[in-house]
């Protein structure tokens, strides 16, 4: 087993120790609920303080909880868990149902496959989950090239629309995204300010040259989707994600000890997932962002770039 393996089920290990408590389970389900601290909660969930701030540690240290303000509030991997929660609720709730189903597949009168039929009509099928989502299951990538590939894979599919913020250039999926785009699915491009700088800094020797393509190697350089229009913002990116169809959500998973390397992607099919990624994209998108060109480099040698506000 490798190493990268290892840490993911230590990972696991703490989530699913931190949520093996009632009072845990509990006070997650408030969170989402708008859970404020302090004595309004212990009021409204009727726990002890040490019971409580107990788990509450337990919950924050394992990342499915933070504080914001004067309240609590999911993360973003603990808004995927919420979504895999409710659903585990709804299947105790249908206890009964799937013993009875159990019965019919001992009596040997039933097939595998009419079983499983008798199972997604109670459970996947019920009103409250359709458009919901959050039965398919979350897909690991715990490399780069596998996060490549999963997004590029994604993208072959993909028909309306497609956000994305990334840290990361990577020409295979940028060459995707442009395929959709010409094919005219919406696109929306969020790029991490460093990105910018990593551009001109790679390419600077090219940029201060003085001739009559001084402007097209600049818009070359800083823009990796030039020439086609595809609507282009920068911005300080915590992490990357990329949001399709409204539906399709990968989040890419951060180290808080490397946050600048690539630890891990998590995949999920889930509208309300989708609605909250993109309503984080939309807050970014329209907040402060470095929509930043350099200028043409001038006729006066060794000129420092300088940036503008588009």
């Amino acid at each position: 087993m490798d190493s990268q393996n290892k840490q993911l089920f230590r990972q696991m290990s703490k989530i699913g120790s931190a949520l093996s408590n009632a009072d845990a389970i509990e006070i997650f389900v408030q969170v989402g609920r708008g859970m404020k601290g302090g004595q309004e909660a212990l009021e409204e969930l009727g726990m002890s303080k040490k019971r409580y701030y107990t788990r509450l540690r337990e919950l924050v240290k394992c990342g499915l909880v933070e504080k914001d303000g004067a309240q609590y509030r999911y993360t973003v991997l603990g808004s995927l868990f919420e979504q895999q929660f409710v659903g585990l609720l709804q299947i105790v709730e249908r206890e009964k149902e799937l013993q009875m189903i159990e019965e019919l597949r001992k009596s040997g009168r039933f097939t595998e496959e009419e079983i499983g039929g008798f199972v997604r009509k109670i459970i996947f099928d019920s009103p409250e989950r359709i458009g919901e989502g959050s039965w398919v299951i979350p897909r690991l990538a715990l490399s780069y090239e596998e996060m490549v590939k999963s997004i590029v894979e994604r993208l072959s599919t993909a028909r309306k629309s497609i956000y994305l913020a990334s840290r990361f250039t990577e020409d295979r999926i940028i060459s995707a995204i442009l395929s959709k785009a010409q094919a005219g699915a919406t696109v929306k491009v969020l790029a991490d300010s460093k990105l910018l700088k990593n551009y001109v800094n790679e390419t600077k020797g090219k940029l201060e040259m003085t001739d009559s393509h001084a402007s097209e190697r600049v818009k070359v350089a800083v823009n990796p989707f030039y020439p086609y229009k595809v609507e282009r913002k920068f911005c300080q990116l915590p992490f990357s994600f990329i949001l399709m169809d409204g539906r399709g959500v990968g989040i890419e998973l951060v180290d808080a000890q490397h946050p600048d390397k690539f630890t891990g992607a998590v995949f999920i099919e889930n509208e309300t997932l989708f609605n909250y990624m993109k309503a984080t994209f939309d807050s970014l998108w329209e907040g402060k962002t470095e929509h930043a060109i350099p200028e043409a480099p001038s006729t006066r040698p060794k000129t420092n770039l300088k940036w503008r506000s588009g």
